[in-house]
């Protein structure tokens, strides 16, 4: 959804936001875990491996953008924002979500 209003307003702050903090979620969410629990954490594997193109992806972005310094860390709080707040919606409904899929 992010992706598809960025294009049509062709405006890329958001999205560049979104994606830096789901970029940082990989290093501080996933990595730590699996230190926490001494073995495999959800989504360690994707994590590491989309941590590289991702970092790529976002300094080509910002680059072609002219993005400053402050552009990247008010996207950054942005980012972090939005994604704290959708994280915790979707944590939130995933007890719901996996009763509705035991009883179907």
């Amino acid at each position: 959804t992010v992706s598809l209003l960025s294009l049509i307003f062709q405006s890329y702050f958001v999205w560049y936001g979104v994606f830096l903090g789901i970029t940082l979620h990989f290093i501080l969410a996933h990595v730590p875990i699996c230190f926490k629990v001494k073995h495999y954490g959800p989504g360690i594997f994707s994590s590491i491996i989309l941590l590289f193109p991702s970092t790529w992806c976002l300094y080509k972005v910002a680059v072609l953008l002219h993005y400053t310094p402050l552009t990247i860390l008010l996207t950054l709080l942005l980012g972090l924002v939005l994604t704290v707040f959708v994280l915790l919606f979707f944590h939130k409904k995933m007890g719901t979500w996996s009763e509705m899929i035991y009883r179907y």
